[in-house]
């Protein structure tokens, strides 16, 4: 009897504590209905059927208050209660807040769970965000250039120029082209070539995901005991220890060689991050940290969003014949050029057009509610309560698209005024309403120049140089895990070298 009597005490107070906070929060958000039950027990079960089921559940939401505000009890809350708008005006309304309001940060450490995957490092000031948004846009041309470079050595040492159809596993193999060709622009030649730093970066997103959403899953006092056992954050920093520290100490030595780093360094992230963080704070772990959170931020979502675009690609071959004729004359006009890649508009649309039509994530413009903020109809999102929107329902909205259910790669193509070749309509980059891939309002993704650049070089060198097309029996269908859907890893692609090169 001992020793099971132990742990009744601490499971009835938990119990007794999520009753508590569960009824607490519940009374705050009355005014809003529910998508599932709200009862306490039948709550919990509603959340873990969120888990497997959150396209659905927030689909339903959105059928019953189009335009309108629903909540959905959820595990990945920090207050267990996601509340979602639906329509333009309320989405404007979420977009405008301000961030001492309706918090993106704050939103975004309780996603990656910080206070127990980042300990202390996660409150460090963000400057590598200053460095992507500043110095590096500055610099664009010269990181462009390196970056379109690495991708094409990247793909020739990833994927074979075989004369016969050989099969690969798309997200792996376009995550590991990414990691590398991402790291030009991070920590430059011939550091984004070391396979062990590149390895450790590439594992790590995918575990450090894996160890978020789990602990989002968890009773809070379990979370910091799990965390030990499961986070990858503390053994990477230190497997990056070596690599960081030699980098420094070898962009140091640049530096104090007269012209070196003004006429020939390298210009990238890690060059930026010398000119901003204080002399005193420049340590390996402190670059290692950075470093980390960058390529999390940067290879996760780009590869899975690169990785749709080749699957739908490589399914739908009447596009590839018009895409490979705009590349070959837009690189043959402008070269590997900033200007090249804004030229690209039909490949644009294309992309733009699989990121509407099969979103990564369920829900967009995620906030965190740090003061209450009430929307225009009197609905008030108390403080610790998440807040956002729904991707699906703008995105599949007849009020923003012509046949939002139909697939139409040229969806965002317009003529020209004088009648020859097409512009766009809006780009991805762009902050729109009806398009939601990179955020929008106060705090869209900083890095959205950059990743489109990316996606473009790496689209346009398989175009290029490669045939593609799916296996036989084809793939299975894309899966969600809560809020997020994921190519199958089973996912395949074919290629070989292109039969019909040009010169």
């Amino acid at each position: 009897m001992f020793t099971f009597s132990y742990p009744v005490p601490i499971i009835s107070v938990w119990i007794l504590w999520e009753w508590y906070t569960f009824t607490t929060t519940r009374n705050k958000l009355a005014e809003i209905p529910t998508i599932g039950p709200d009862t306490f027990v039948w709550s919990y079960l509603s959340a873990w059927r969120f888990v497997f089921a959150a396209k659905s559940m927030i689909q339903e939401g959105g059928e019953k208050y189009p335009n309108g505000i629903f909540k959905v009890y959820t595990l990945e809350a920090p207050s267990r209660w996601l509340v979602v708008v639906n329509g333009e005006k309320f989405t404007q309304e979420l977009t405008s807040a301000k961030e001492h309001h309706l918090s993106k940060m704050a939103a975004l450490l309780d996603l990656i769970q910080a206070k127990w995957t980042l300990g202390k490092d996660a409150h460090k000031p963000a400057y590598h965000i200053d460095v992507i948004q500043c110095y590096m846009t500055r610099h664009l041309t010269v990181i462009l250039t390196g970056m379109a470079d690495e991708v094409h050595h990247s793909i020739k040492d990833t994927i074979s120029l075989s004369d016969e159809w050989v099969e690969y596993p798309c997200m792996d193999v376009i995550s590991r082209v990414i990691c590398r060709s991402i790291n030009r622009a991070f920590v430059g030649l011939p550091s984004c070539r070391d396979k062990e730093y590149l390895e450790i970066q590439r594992k790590f997103g995918v575990t450090f995901m894996a160890s978020s959403y789990s602990l989002n899953l968890l009773p809070k006092f379990l979370k910091g005991i799990v965390a030990k056992m499961i986070v990858p954050y503390s053994k990477t920093i230190q497997r990056l220890d070596s690599f960081c520290n030699s980098l420094l100490t070898q962009r140091r030595q640049n530096r104090k060689e007269p012209g070196t780093y003004c006429e020939g360094g390298e210009r990238d992230l890690v060059s930026g991050l010398l000119d901003v963080v204080p002399v005193e704070d420049q340590t390996a772990h402190d670059l290692g940290y950075r470093l980390t959170i960058v390529n999390f931020a940067s290879v996760h979502t780009t590869s899975i969003a690169t990785s749709n675009i080749i699957l739908e690609l490589a399914a739908r071959q009447s596009y590839i014949s018009n895409l490979r004729e705009e590349v070959e004359r837009v690189i043959a006009t402008y070269g590997w050029t900033k200007e090249a890649m804004e030229n690209m508009v039909m490949l644009e649309s294309f992309m733009m057009e699989v990121s509407r039509h099969f979103e990564i994530s369920a829900i967009g413009i995620p906030r965190q509610a740090v003061k209450d903020f009430t929307f225009s109809n009197g609905i008030t999102i108390p403080v610790g309560c998440s807040v956002a929107t729904s991707t699906a329902n703008i995105h599949m909205s007849s009020d923003f698209y012509q046949n939002p259910d139909e697939f139409d790669g040229y969806r965002y193509l317009k003529r020209k005024e004088d009648g020859h070749g097409h512009s766009l309509k809006q780009r991805m980059v762009g902050l729109g309403k009806n398009y939601l891939f990179f955020g929008s309002g106060r705090h869209p993704c900083p890095g959205r120049v950059f990743a489109t650049i990316e996606m473009k070089c790496i689209l346009a060198e398989l175009l290029l140089n490669y045939d593609f097309k799916l296996p036989p029996d084809g793939n299975p269908p894309s899966g969600w895990f809560g809020t997020l859907r994921f190519p199958k890893a089973k996912s395949k692609v074919l290629f070989r070298k292109r039969r019909s090169v040009k010169g």
